[in-house]
């Protein structure tokens, strides 16, 4: 991904390039294509440029007439609408952030509601004289800031941000449980004095210094519910919507990669990739595909779904090896790279995929997460029961509750409970949720972490928007929510050079998915029923009616009972330490791993990469003092330099 950082002075100070090139300073390996800077008064922004879509020029940070200057980082979708919308001549080449400043300069801030696709985006308003920081919907491009009654810095860079502000290292208790026990929320930094934008929203900071609240750019509580009139109809509008979402993110310089597990989602995306290249007169065979394989973990390997696709293809796909993905337990290797990532278990993984790319010269890397989310994989009920519920249907919803019932095996007051009336109380704050997910995490969470974590309004740590309707649709954004939060947390952002891409976030699809009736994207007996009908013909028959597949427990567990007796003494452990886990539960829970007991193999990934990631704080001290050598002895014309591709 590009680099974008800046800073704002509040106290009357200019901002000179020397200060914004100190913040660009070593991260010219993240944007390698160009660096430029651009100065104004008491406001600066930098950008390092990784060139992506063929409407991408070396032309940031741009100004505009009225003295705007911003920064983009991402790929818009809506080239064409954004250009009718702002009134850009049909036929006008222009680069995406050039349409943003065009969109910006005419509109205000209200165009940030007509800019959509994966991207981060900063502007500073001469006029208004303050900085908008901006993220999409799918939070996929990041952007945090730390703001004080003297000055602003953000950066997309999270790990060199810390560095080179001088902030305070203390840790975001609700960041660190949330990220403990399921994932950290939305608008939860890793630490105290960072703030970090807010995926479908922006942030104003005016020239005082006042931080405004966030205001949403995404919003699905004005959806108007689409109905159709047969199931061939929803099934051909799904077909179309996917179609679409693939298509813009295949938009690229180069060949464009993709994962493929052998699962649902990520054979729906390479399958219907080679369709819209087909229809394009395009070579399908410009997306290659990468599957994780594991020979000796047999309830991992999906080499034979694997080898469906790319029979379906004719072209067989790269393959990692389990030997290759290096998978450890972390612990050896402590690094600060911004946020705990449990990737650090599996480091050859992403590096194989990043060489292999390299290779290829390509740049964008298609992923199949959000599809559990948006299609609602969840066999064991719907939430069309609440719609019944609060319709005051009380004979159809226990009609429907005995058939997800009979369907799932479970206690007709169980299905009802989850299904009919949480999502109701949840939303009015009746009572706390605690869910049937979290009972393994349960064993080793402390008391003072369960009470956030099962607090009032929220579902699994995550807050629930209680203003849209109806519930069913409340529940598939908080389902939405999940995969957002785990896109947005930033735990692919240290693998520089890759634009990983997830066309399950397109917005035009999941504002698609939330509009139309809940009894089409899941019924009883057939969770994830709309898109298993819409790929009905496309996808091989096996893969589409799968309703499991591997994972990665067992060959995490073997790991880990090799390896296990480097954790040491469990209390002096800093999540024990910190009283983020229970020392007594966490040693029961280590010591069943070591036998191999694969329940346990998720909060135990979580707390090791948790526990490297907060002995990674100590090292933050060493690095700002070399920052200080450095900061008196660069050149600012060495670093802003124009490179060719």
């Amino acid at each position: 991904m590009s680099v974008q950082t800046g800073i704002c002075y509040f106290d009357g100070r200019e901002v000179s390039q020397h200060d914004v090139a100190f913040l660009l300073k070593g991260l010219g390996t993240r944007g390698p294509d160009f660096s430029d800077i651009k100065t104004s008064e008491h406001v600066g922004f930098g950008f390092s440029g990784l060139l992506i879509t063929p409407e991408d020029r070396q032309n940031q940070p741009l100004t505009g007439d009225s003295g705007c200057i911003v920064t983009f980082d991402g790929r818009l979708d809506n080239r064409d609408e954004l250009s009718i919308r702002i009134g850009v001549k049909r036929g006008t080449s222009l680069s995406d952030v050039s349409l943003v400043l065009e969109a910006y300069e005419r509109l205000g801030a209200s165009c940030f509601d007509n800019v959509i696709g994966e991207y981060a985006c900063a502007v500073w308003d001469r006029r208004l004289q303050s900085l908008f920081l901006v993220r999409s919907q799918c939070g996929t491009r990041p952007l945090f800031y730390t703001a004080s009654p003297e000055r602003v810095i953000w950066s997309s860079e999270l790990d060199d941000l810390i560095v080179k502000s001088g902030i305070s290292v203390e840790v975001n208790e609700h960041y660190a449980i949330g990220y403990l026990y399921y994932q950290p929320d939305i608008d939860e930094s890793p630490f105290r004095g960072l703030a970090v934008v807010r995926p479908g929203s922006y942030t104003r900071i005016a020239h005082d210094g006042t931080v405004n609240p966030a205001v949403p750019i995404w919003h699905p509580d004005r959806i108007e519910t689409l109905n159709l009139k047969s199931d061939a109809e929803y099934e051909e509008a799904c077909r179309d919507q996917l179609k679409r979402a693939v298509a813009s993110r295949l938009r690229a310089r180069r060949s464009v990669f993709s994962e493929m597990s052998g699962g649902l989602d990520s054979s729906t995306v390479v399958l219907l990739a080679d369709q819209v290249s087909k229809e394009a007169g395009r070579d399908p065979g410009t997306l290659r595909t990468v599957s994780c394989t594991y020979q000796r973990s047999r309830s991992c390997d999906e080499s034979f779904f694997i080898s469906m696709v790319e029979k379906v293809r004719g072209r067989e796909g790269i393959h990692v090896l389990e030997e290759d993905q290096q998978v450890t337990l972390g612990l050896d290797d402590i690094i600060f790279t911004g946020v705990p990532n449990t990737h650090h278990c599996f480091p050859g993984r992403f590096a194989s995929v990043a060489a292999a790319m390299q290779r290829s010269e390509s740049r964008v890397l298609l992923t199949g997460n959000g599809g559990d989310e948006l299609f609602w994989s969840n066999y064991a009920g719907s939430p069309e029961l609440a719609d019944l519920l609060s319709g005051g249907h009380i004979r159809g919803m226990f009609r429907e509750a005995r058939r997800w019932s009979q369907d799932a095996g479970l206690p007709l007051w169980r299905v009802l409970l989850t299904n009919a009336i949480g999502p109701i109380a949840i939303a009015n704050r009746l009572f706390p949720w605690h869910p049937a997910e979290a009972n393994a995490t349960n064993r080793v969470m402390t008391p003072e972490a369960r009470r956030w974590f099962m607090g009032s309004g929220r579902i699994l740590g995550l807050a629930v928007s209680s203003n849209v309707r109806p519930p069913s649709r409340r529940a598939r954004v908080h389902s939405m929510r999940t995969a957002t939060a785990t896109i947005a947390a930033g735990y692919f952002n240290e693998y520089h050079n890759i634009f990983f891409s997830h066309p399950y976030m397109h917005q035009h699809l999941v504002d698609f998915i939330l509009s139309i009736p809940m009894n089409q994207i899941a019924r009883p007996g057939q969770e994830r029923s709309l898109m298993r009908r819409a790929m009905k013909g496309i996808l091989p028959e096996k893969i589409r009616a799968r309703r499991s597949k591997g994972s990665v427990d067992e060959v995490f567990c073997r790991t880990f009972a090799r390896d296990y007796r480097s954790i040491g003494d469990v209390n002096s452990l800093e999540v024990s330490q910190r009283r983020y886990a229970d020392p007594s539960r966490l040693l029961e829970a280590i010591r069943l791993g070591s036998l191999g007991r694969t329940e346990h193999s998720g909060i135990l990934l979580r707390m090791l990469s948790m526990e490297r990631w907060l002995r990674s704080l100590k090292t933050i001290a060493d690095l700002r003092l070399q920052l200080r050598s450095w900061h008196d002895k660069f050149v600012v014309s060495d670093l802003v330099t124009n490179c060719s591709e």
